[in-house]
């Protein structure tokens, strides 16, 4: 737990720290040579000249897509936003139709933050080549065939209350990282008073106790992974469910 404290406090001063290195405005797909901040001032369309929209080829890059769109043209091997260097963040963008939507490759101390990733037609998030120590938070993932997929030797990612569902398959990790944080009270992804793991749409556990949490874990595919705080909807009380069905009962009668 301490190793993760530290882990997370290091991505968050770091990300503090290089947005005030520059800031640039981004109108098209583009390599990013240089540390810095960039916005995407506009939605995006793939042109086939584009195999990687934004490739960021230089540590201490933000790329901020202020809710903007990244539309992919769905051919093989095509990637959103591809970083193979340290202290990446990617935040506030939509990343839709690409074979992968984001690949860190190589990429350590980074951040995925805010986003939303949907109908990749391979990975919305991909991880490889001992991406490491990187913090994935309040995405979106959903309708893609693999929702985020880590391979082995991509270790003590923090991995936390991310939205995943209706893709094929959610998510598969072959490295040791951390799927949730110590519970807080705060807003999470579906909307509960707790935040802790993630949001799984193939999760078959219940929350009993009403707190927002799944009462056992959610195993992610492959090696020994696990989120020990999967958000979960609570279980409605079968006393509320009764009052409802009279309620409708009612309506219909007065109908």
């Amino acid at each position: 737990m301490k190793n993760k404290i530290i882990t997370f406090a290091v991505v968050i001063i770091l990300v503090f720290f290089t947005q005030y290195v520059s800031a640039i405005d981004l109108e098209d797909c583009t390599t990013i040579p240089t540390q810095g901040t960039y916005y995407l001032i506009q939605d995006i369309y793939s042109t086939p000249n584009d195999p990687k929209c934004f490739q960021i080829t230089s540590d201490n890059v933000i790329l901020d897509c202020g809710g903007h769109t990244i539309h992919g043209d769905g051919k093989k091997n095509s990637i959103g936003i591809y970083s193979n260097k340290d202290n990446t963040t990617i935040k506030n963008c939509i990343v839709e139709n690409w074979d992968i939507g984001i690949k860190f490759h190589s990429a350590n101390m980074g951040a995925i933050v805010n986003n939303t990733i949907r109908s990749n037609k391979e990975y919305g998030i991909y991880l490889t080549h001992n991406s490491d120590n990187n913090v994935i938070m309040n995405n979106r993932i959903y309708e893609n065939e693999k929702g985020m997929y880590l391979t082995l030797a991509c270790d003590s990612n923090i991995i936390f209350n991310n939205y995943f569902s209706d893709n094929y398959k959610n998510v598969e990790a072959l490295g040791e990282n951390f799927w949730n944080i110590t519970n807080h009270t705060g807003t999470n992804i579906i909307g509960g008073s707790n935040i802790g793991g993630n949001y799984f749409s193939d999760y078959t556990g219940t929350d009993n106790n009403g707190d927002g949490f799944g009462e056992s874990p959610y195993y992610i595919s492959f090696g020994s992974n696990k989120d020990n705080l999967p958000l979960a909807i609570p279980e409605v009380p079968t006393i509320f469910l009764s009052i409802g069905v009279m309620f409708l009962s009612l309506l219909r009668m007065k109908k």
